[in-house]
């Protein structure tokens, strides 16, 4: 297992000052709400990210800013901290550790934006990567945004299936 190691710290300007940046957008089958009960739901995440092996929190609920999560993906480990919690509208994470050499510095953005019975979804990523990696930012740039654009609409595709188990009694 690589080493860990300590990513720079950012905060959420880091979504738009960072060297490489994503954003999609994707329409999902569930109202905001609904949407949001699934994203808070940690281990789920392991469930529709492709190459994802299993998402825990590490802090004690109630979940919000402060709270730690820890990511397994592909061979590394992230170990993630949200700086926004906006319940059933947004939350941003940042990477803190992780066993992933290239990074510098991450954070991730999701905004849920309500449409009636279903939703928008507009997921932001942000990367700086470490040392001299760095000189690889166009290649990942262009390498990255196929892959992280799937991600959204693997949610969308997920919970078409899974939905039902985040939705309220009463909705």
């Amino acid at each position: 297992m690589p080493r860990e190691r300590t990513y720079r710290s950012v905060g959420r300007e880091f979504l738009d000052d960072a060297p490489i940046r994503v954003a999609v957008r994707s329409a999902l089958p569930v109202d905001a709400d609904t949407a949001w009960r699934a994203l808070a739901d940690a281990p789920s995440w392991a469930e529709w990210i492709p190459g994802a092996k299993e998402f825990a929190w590490t802090s004690e609920p109630p979940h919000g800013v402060g709270s730690t999560r820890s990511a397994g993906v592909g061979a590394g480990v992230l170990e993630e901290r949200f700086v926004a919690w906006e319940p059933g509208r947004r939350m941003v994470f940042v990477m803190e550790r992780g066993t992933v050499p290239t990074i510098g510095a991450m954070a991730e953005e999701w905004t849920l934006e309500p449409r009636g019975a279903e939703c928008q979804a507009v997921a932001r990523y942000a990367i700086e990567l470490a040392g001299r990696a760095a000189v690889a930012t166009p290649v990942t740039q262009r390498l990255l945004t196929p892959i992280v654009s799937r991600m959204p609409r693997a949610f969308a595709d997920w919970l078409a299936t899974n939905g039902h188990r985040y939705a309220e009694a009463d909705s």
